[in-house]
């Protein structure tokens, strides 16, 4: 209703009118054998497990005495000097789980350089705990266990997997009265595969023209796709048109994206 208003808001004051954007079905990967496509070499899903931290500071004193506690360590993670992410902060321990790090897929190839920094947190200044920094290379990928040890003690546990599926279209779209429009795609997207791009106007679905269809219809359609898929016909900005069929398959999508793919998104 709210949307509706402001559409029609929109044509009584001579402003440009506002639709709203529905988002297709999107959510966790069936438990299925294979996936086509595979993952992509260049995303991997990352789950941080934890770390044993050394008992002393860099400089060999021991952390109660300098600090009046055990440190309060995060961890970042780079690659390319670029950062990934960084973990939640956890208080007094020499022994961080980081429970509330993200999960998800991230890029991350061979010849890329990762850097892993451990800190202790502190009100004034944060104090380096140890570093890690190496170049992917082909064994890298070849056991998703990495145990990495720093510098002066210390160990940390990661897991390194080829990127996990999510499941769907990847794929937004606006309706309007009599018509739709595709609106937005996510990278490397059942949609973006079959050759939908933002802007596209929707003719078609399921062989009926989306001219005749109510605004219920279009977005019921496109959010319980059958497995076989749905015919679908858009016409680009440049006047040409495409016929496919769409269906909704696997999605490697990176976190800042979409999150953790094993999640149910909202």
């Amino acid at each position: 209703m709210l949307a509706m208003s402001l559409a029609l808001v929109g044509l009584a004051t001579g402003c440009p009118a506002i639709f709203p954007e529905v988002a297709t079905r999107m959510g966790p990967a069936p438990a299925i054998e294979r996936f086509d496509p595979p993952p992509p070499p260049d995303r991997h899903y990352i789950v941080v497990h934890g770390a044993k931290l050394p008992p002393r500071t860099r400089d060999g004193r021991e952390w109660d005495k300098v600090f009046g506690s055990l440190p309060d360590p995060y961890l970042k993670v780079f690659v390319n000097d670029v950062e990934l992410f960084r973990t939640n902060i956890e208080s007094d321990t020499l022994e961080p789980k980081w429970a509330d790090t993200p999960k998800g897929n991230w890029p991350l190839k061979l010849a890329d350089r990762l850097r892993i920094e451990i800190w202790d947190n502190n009100p004034l200044v944060d104090h380096a705990i140890g570093q890690k920094e190496i170049r992917i290379d082909g064994d890298f990928f070849t056991n998703p266990e990495q145990e990495f040890d720093f510098d002066g003690g210390g160990e940390l546990h990661m897991t390194f997997q080829p990127a996990k599926p999510a499941w769907g279209l990847g794929m937004w779209f606006e309706l309007r009265t009599g018509s739709a429009y595709v609106t937005r795609l996510l990278d490397g997207t059942p949609a973006s595969r079959a050759g939908l791009k933002p802007g596209d106007r929707i003719l078609a679905l399921g062989g009926k023209q989306v001219a005749g269809l109510a605004s219920d219809d279009v977005s019921g359609m496109l959010n319980s796709i059958p497995a076989g898929g749905i015919a679908i016909g858009v016409q680009h900005d440049d006047g040409s048109t495409l016929q496919v069929n769409l269906k909704e398959g696997p999605m490697y999508v990176l976190f800042k994206d979409y999150g953790d793919p094993d999640k149910k998104q909202d």
